[in-house]
């Protein structure tokens, strides 16, 4: 009975359906994430594991790092304002690269150049 009880208290350790312990279910945005925006999972699944590339981060298209430095922003983006004379970022990399965007060896970010190297630096180097 004791085996039996132990095995049961080791099941719902398993299924921790908790949000403060499970990071899987409570996901935030932080220093020890970069969020990859505009890419298809399976696609990237494809390439890291099953054709064993290596990808590379882009940073936010130039025309939008200009409205990042206009606006004094905080070096993120991931949608314009209604007055913007730039489109939704999905949509401006869809007319700019096509599906031809989902292929490539790269994953966009939504970070300027510098706020990029700062975050994948922490990433490396944090534990």
């Amino acid at each position: 009975m004791v085996v039996e009880q132990q095995l049961e208290r080791a099941r719902l350790e398993l299924l921790d359906m908790g949000l403060r312990s499970n990071p899987q279910l409570n996901y935030r945005s932080g220093s020890k994430a970069l969020d990859i925006i505009d890419e298809q999972s399976a696609k990237i699944f494809e390439m890291l594991v099953e054709q064993e590339n290596t990808l590379r981060f882009l940073p936010l298209p130039e025309a939008y790092q200009q409205k990042i430095a206009d606006s004094e922003d905080e070096g993120s983006f991931f949608q314009t304002d209604d007055e913007s004379e730039l489109p939704p970022l999905d949509l401006y990399l869809e007319q700019k690269k096509g599906a031809a965007r989902f292929t490539d060896k790269y994953l966009q970010t939504g970070l300027v150049p510098a706020k990029l190297d700062k975050a994948l630096l922490k990433l490396e180097t944090d534990e």
